[in-house]
């Protein structure tokens, strides 16, 4: 990934955290959305935003993780970098970390954002913070340039799986 300010970000669903994700990046980002469930969306080529994407941002329950990373697997370069902010198992049992890197190939950057990000403050530009887990150090700085100059707050740690797991549990959310 080049050090220059602008990315490609795709962002899968567009729920509240697509929006939040939509309004934090967009001012200095390439940001598409993809949601196939909402109509009034610009149409995108799924493809061609994939395979131009720095960042892909999975704003989608985690039920739908593994099958949309296994579709978008091929097309992706290889220093994209995949985020979720998920918090419960997937059908499988697999968090989303787990679906992601199932859905994605195991050599794959991927992420895990939690915490008190309240989309509608993230709106707002209200200053937010999350705990950032990643499957390796090079993942983990590009997230930490990706949000360096938003409202958003990270935390980086090392443990994906451990993350990963503590999300769910702590919300309680097994399929």
């Amino acid at each position: 990934m080049n050090s220059e300010k602008f990315r490609n970000i795709l962002i899968p669903g567009y729920g509240e955290m697509g929006h939040a994700m939509q309004h934090l990046f967009s001012p200095r980002h390439q940001v598409s959305i993809y949601d196939p469930y909402i109509g009034d969306l610009p149409a995108i080529d799924l493809n061609e935003q994939a395979a131009a994407a720095d960042f892909v941002i999975f704003s989608t329950p985690t039920a739908a993780i593994y099958p949309l990373a296994s579709t978008l697997a091929p097309l992706l370069k290889p220093d994209c970098i995949c985020l979720s902010f998920s918090k419960a198992l997937d059908s499988e049992g697999r968090t989303a970390a787990e679906a992601m890197r199932d859905g994605l190939q195991s050599n794959a950057h991927i992420g895990v954002l939690y915490g008190p990000m309240i989309s509608e403050e993230i709106r707002l530009d209200k200053p937010a913070y999350a705990n950032l887990a990643s499957s390796d150090p090079y993942s983990q700085a590009q997230v930490l340039k990706l949000t360096a100059e938003t409202r958003l707050k990270l935390v980086a740690h090392d443990d994906l799986s451990g993350m990963s797991w503590c999300a769910v549990l702590k919300n309680g959310l097994f399929p």
